[in-house]
């Protein structure tokens, strides 16, 4: 199981994440909003490398005294009660107390820790839905600022609804039932890595623009402007 975590010592929330490209858009989106990476904000971006580990890797960091987990995972085809269930039945499996003390937050009595799960994606979307993206997952956030935000729709200039016609016409190997095949097809179309399309279409959007196309996952940068404050 791979993973990354930074050697800060002055982080107090850890950000668990399936892939690189999922520490690229966090960061991308403090950078848009506060101007700085997410990591000198106090928190830690922990890569697990695999979908199935991210709710393991943060049941592990639970295990510590008082830490203060969020587990950013994909929806994919799960709901919010699928991921909590997951992650008390992972806690209990280690031999730890876990109880749900809100609809998304879970308490660690033996360590005093808690683990906040914020699925990534945009579920019920009309747009993604249009344009066939049946299970969500982080590229949703970049599909939509595509389609909302004037000055990326202008840079990337190929209407995505159009760019998805021709991929399937030409036989291209991209899963366009999922968000992140559209967004390695829109990177493929302009030459870049999806990591530096990710960068790229968050950077151009606007402020505005990038705090609706996130939505509830404001609630995480929200509690960055407080730091800051």
């Amino acid at each position: 199981m791979e993973s990354e975590v930074s050697e800060s010592q002055d982080s107090v929330v850890e950000i668990v994440v399936e892939g690189k490209s999922d520490r690229v858009f966090f960061n991308a989106i403090a950078n848009r909003l506060f101007g700085q990476d997410i990591e000198s904000l106090g928190y830690e971006i922990v890569v697990a490398g695999k979908d199935r580990d991210v709710i393991k890797v943060a049941a592990s960091l639970a295990t510590k005294t008082g830490k203060e987990v969020i587990v950013a995972r994909d929806y994919d085809e799960k709901s919010l009660k699928d991921i909590v269930k997951s992650v008390i039945t992972t806690m209990k499996g280690m031999g730890f107390k876990a109880e749900i003390v809100s609809e998304n937050t879970i308490k660690i009595s033996d360590t005093e820790s808690t683990i906040r799960v914020q699925p990534l994606g945009l579920v019920g979307d009309e747009f993604l839905a249009s344009i066939g993206v049946k299970t969500h997952e982080m590229e949703d956030y970049i599909l939509r600022l595509m389609e909302i935000d004037e000055n990326v729709k202008n840079w990337f200039g190929i209407d995505l609804q159009e760019i998805a016609r021709n991929a399937k016409k030409a036989g291209l190997s991209f899963n366009l039932s999922k968000s992140r095949g559209l967004v390695e097809l829109s990177a493929f179309t302009k030459e870049m890595s999806s990591e530096e399309f990710i960068r790229e279409v968050i950077n151009r959007a606007s402020v505005y623009n990038v705090k609706l196309a996130i939505g509830d996952l404001m609630t995480i940068f929200t509690r960055l402007q407080k730091r800051m404050s």
